[in-house]
């Protein structure tokens, strides 16, 4: 099993990405780190809620990066995109078999979460840093700050001051080859990158002369192969991991078309069909609108159902309510056989997609006491009395993460 990380708090959904040890650490670890990292924006309630993009749109975080004393600093602002989990992927409370992400008054853990990517902090004033990511897939993204005492970059900044001073700077440059050969590591590999670094090393602390192993020591591809291996064992890492839901960009703004495909028919006497709704979708489209939104087009329970005007007796040629989800057709898989077939919602998707328009669903979660995952028995059922009458809430004994069983039962 995975580190927990990733891990919304049930109550305030902060995540939170340091395990229980790292969180109860040691006191000489904290001291040891001298960073300090404070007012990160875009931050929403101490993290409790997301930022919001839509897929393209950067996301510049800044913070307020100091410490203690002169050294020079570095840092990089972290982020990941989160995918939601996956049919019969693992999660903290077992196999879930629907897509989705898990319910969050649990919490979410990630067994296996993706690895980080960085970008660098750029330093703009009065110890203000900031840096940009761009988010390109929907869902969500975590993302951090870590920033850490840059040792060789503050070595680098007192060696010159000092050369300039005409000071003999002897000392300093062994102690540079001591940073730069600790850059390299004891077990490192043979490449190009690292024999250089070992080759300053010893220049460094030979018996050239010091303007020579000064001039080494500020040739910018040194200090490019020093920034790509930074001593970060003393770094400080925000003790928030703040997250960004990512939407299309269609969620930024767009003119939303209701549509009641079973309205859209010739006859009078009996419901449409997905063949005829999509014969308006040109006419949609030529009005300008962006997404056709169709109500749940799900197959419609038969018990409790009503008729028309919300009347509370039904007669046998009333369609009853496409929010009374569930009938020996199908649930929320299935599509309601008076509208047609699932091949046929496909094809109407495709037409409206051919005109650059999208089709988005009501998700409606509430059911028929018909439908097949309330009537399907399971070993022990727990009923939660709702508000309101024929309202009560279904639900596995102990809670559970099975299927999506769980369920209203509205009789619409």
């Amino acid at each position: 099993m995975g580190v927990e990380a990733g891990t919304r708090d049930s109550g305030f959904g902060i995540r939170a990405e340091e395990t229980s040890r790292e969180r109860t650490g040691s006191r000489d670890e904290r001291g040891r780190r001298r960073v300090v990292i404070e007012r990160v924006w875009p931050e929403i309630d101490a993290g409790r809620f997301p930022i919001k993009r839509t897929v393209g749109e950067q996301v510049t975080v800044s913070a307020d990066v100091f410490a203690d004393g002169h050294d020079v600093l570095a840092g990089v602002v972290k982020y990941r995109h989160l995918p939601g989990p996956r049919p019969g992927e693992p999660v903290a409370d077992g196999l879930r078999e629907g897509p989705g992400l898990p319910d969050t008054t649990v919490g979410r853990v990630l067994l296996d979460p993706p690895p980080w990517q960085e970008v660098p902090l750029v330093a703009r004033d009065n110890d203000r840093w900031e840096a940009t990511f761009t988010v390109t897939e929907l869902g969500e993204y975590d993302y951090t700050i870590e920033a850490w005492v840059d040792r060789f970059g503050s070595w680098l900044k007192a060696l010159v001051a000092k050369a300039d001073a005409g000071q003999d700077v002897s000392s300093e440059l062994l102690e540079g080859a001591e940073i730069v050969q600790s850059a390299v590591g004891s077990g490192f590999s043979r490449t190009d990158d690292n024999l250089r670094l070992l080759e300053i090393a010893d220049l460094l602390r030979s018996d050239a002369p010091q303007v020579a192993r000064i001039w080494a020591a500020k040739d910018p591809t040194v200090r490019a192969l020093i920034d790509a291996r930074p001593d970060r064992s003393a770094s400080t890492t925000y003790d928030r991991t703040l997250w960004c839901v990512v939407d299309s960009v269609r969620a930024r703004f767009g003119a939303w078309y209701e549509m009641f495909p079973r309205s859209v028919t010739p006859d009078a006497s009996r419901s449409g069909t997905f063949r005829e709704a999509e014969a308006r979708l040109a006419d949609i489209a030529a009005m300008g609108f962006d997404v056709v939104y169709l109500p749940p087009v799900h197959p419609i329970g038969i018990t409790y159902r009503k008729g028309r005007n919300n009347a509370l007796t039904a007669s046998a040629s009333d369609p009853g309510s496409p929010w009374a989800i569930g009938s020996a057709a199908g649930g929320h898989t299935a599509i309601e056989p008076g509208l047609g077939t699932l091949d046929d919602f496909d094809r109407f998707v495709r037409l409206a997609n051919r005109l650059r328009l999208d089709v988005a669903l009501d998700i409606a979660f509430q059911t028929s006491p018909d439908h097949p995952w309330v009537r399907e028995p399971y070993e022990a059922v727990e009923v939660i009395k709702g508000a309101q009458p024929g309202f009560d809430r279904r639900v596995p004994a102990g809670g559970g993460a099975d299927r999506p069983r769980a369920a209203r039962i509205a009789g619409r």
